[in-house]
C-alpha cells in the first residue's frame, strides 16, 4: 500500500501545474465531495483514515497573508479545516504556503508603480548616458 501512496503522490505533486489564484482575505466555507478530499490529501501526503465513514465534509479555508513576493503575487498561508456536515466534528487541520495573484487594485497600483519606477530610472540613467 505504501509504494502505492508514494506514486500517487509523486504523479500528483508531477501532473499539477502552478496556476494563477485569486487572492481572497476573508474565510471561505464550501463543501466538498469526501472522495475529491481523500484524492487531494492523498496528493499531500496526508493521512485519510480520520475521514473514513464520512459523506461529505465542510471545508473551511482561512488565508493569512505573509508578504508580497512581487507585483502581482502574494505569499500567503493557508489554513484548510474539513468537518463533518452530520455531526460538526472537526476531523484534520493543516497548513499550506501558497503564491496568490492579486488582482486588486492595490495590486495594479503596485504593480505599475514597479514597472514605471523602472522605467523612469532607466530612463534617467540612459539620459544622462547620452548628454555626457
Amino acid at each position: 500500500m505504501k509504494p502505492f501512496l508514494i506514486l500517487l503522490f509523486l504523479f500528483c505533486a508531477c501532473s499539477t501545474q502552478p496556476k494563477k489564484i485569486e487572492y481572497s482575505p476573508s474565510s471561505q466555507v464550501g463543501c466538498m465531495n469526501i472522495q475529491e478530499v481523500k484524492t487531494r490529501l492523498a496528493c499531500i501526503g496526508r493521512l485519510v483514515k480520520q475521514l473514513e465513514g464520512i459523506r461529505n465534509a465542510v471545508i473551511s479555508v482561512e488565508v493569512e497573508n505573509l508578504e508580497r513576493i512581487d507585483s502581482e503575487y502574494i505569499n500567503t498561508k493557508e489554513t484548510y479545516c474539513f468537518t463533518s456536515q452530520e455531526t460538526g466534528e472537526k476531523y484534520l487541520c493543516f497548513e499550506t504556503q501558497v503564491a496568490k495573484y492579486d488582482p486588486t487594485t492595490l495590486g495594479k497600483i503596485y504593480s505599475f508603480g514597479i514597472k514605471f519606477g523602472f522605467g523612469f530610472i532607466v530612463g534617467i540613467v540612459t539620459g544622462i548616458g547620452i548628454s555626457n
